[in-house]
């Protein structure tokens, strides 16, 4: 599997522990999907999320410290603007906004700003995979979207979760959307 392959797998795999509650089925339909993983650099993502769909009491503690780092009083801000001093739906929002709409697509509301990682982690996946089906001007796009906004601020995200003395499973978690990133922002440049 290429780079960008690899990406766009782990951006779907990402995105959804952002953007769906996290449950038992969640957690086991990731590991089935972290099999297109093997052999590259984030292979042990599989394992990780089949240790964590062993029990509901193990997907219950994940989601309850999901809750406790990024919703309530978050430990790591899962917002752009935040690691650029600025606010929620601030000038930087408003820029990631305007990224979506020049690929054509409008976020129609949602629960968090546009600028939120599990929306940016959708875009991203959306195109790599655009790019993958040979389209030159998504990875343009994509590449332009990895060097002016999450290429910038993802790996501070995984620094984050770590300093927020989490679980064992939240700092594995960390570990592996840092690697992640430093392969994202090794393919934006």
């Amino acid at each position: 599997m290429n780079n960008l392959a690899t990406l766009v797998l782990a951006e779907d795999i990402f995105r959804r522990i952002f953007l769906l509650p996290i449950d038992k089925s969640l957690l086991a339909s990731l590991s089935s999907l972290c099999a297109g993983l093997e052999g590259s650099s984030l292979d042990n993502m599989g394992q990780f999320f089949s240790q964590l769909s062993l029990s509901d009491e193990r997907a219950d503690e994940f989601r309850w410290e999901f809750n406790e780092l990024f919703l309530f009083k978050p430990k790591a801000i899962p917002y752009e603007s935040a690691y650029f001093g600025q606010g929620l739906f601030s000038q930087r929002c408003a820029s990631v906004r305007q990224s979506y709409e020049r690929a054509g697509i409008r976020r129609a509301g949602g629960e968090y700003a546009d600028d939120y990682v599990g929306y940016e982690l959708e875009f991203l996946h959306f195109l790599g995979l655009k790019a993958l089906s040979c389209d030159k001007v998504a990875l343009g796009a994509r590449r332009e979207f990895i060097s002016q906004h999450c290429g910038l601020w993802f790996s501070q995200f995984a620094l984050n979760i770590k300093a927020a003395n989490p679980s064992p499973e939240w700092l594995e978690f960390a570990q592996l959307f840092a690697t992640y990133s430093e392969i994202l922002t090794a393919q934006g440049e």
